[in-house]
Formats: structure tokens, C-alpha cells, sequence
């Protein structure tokens, strides 16, 4: 038994995006295109947040730990 404070258990990475092609710009992989540092997709009034960016860092790879 291991005495921890937390766990980030990680699924995988298969993009659930297919349903935006067509309708948001994507990569090549799937993921949305937004610009460096810009929460905004090439349509108006919708953003896109989170490991789902294209250029996003994945949370498991940039997590700092607990304070």
C-alpha cells in the first residue's frame, strides 16, 4: 500500500474532436487551432480551453504537484 495525498489517473489520448470537423479549424491530429496564447477558434464567439488545443501542453506533463 502506498500512503499518497492524491492521484491523476491518465485515460489516454484519443481527441474526442470529431464532431467539430467541418465547423472549427483542426490539426492534423484532431486538435483545435488557436492562436499562440488565444483561447479563440476561427469562429466567432467560440473558444476552446484546455489539452485540447493544438500547441497545449498536456496537464499530466506540466502538473506541479500539491503545494
Amino acid at each position: 500500500m502506498l500512503d499518497v495525498q492524491g492521484v491523476f489517473i491518465f485515460i489516454g489520448r484519443i481527441l474526442n474532436t470529431g464532431f467539430l470537423k467541418g465547423y472549427l479549424q483542426l490539426d492534423q491530429q484532431g486538435f483545435i487551432e488557436t492562436p499562440c496564447g488565444s483561447l479563440e477558434t476561427n469562429q466567432e464567439i467560440v473558444f476552446a480551453a484546455g489539452d485540447v488545443r493544438s500547441g497545449a501542453r498536456a496537464q499530466i506533463t506540466t502538473d506541479g504537484g500539491a503545494p
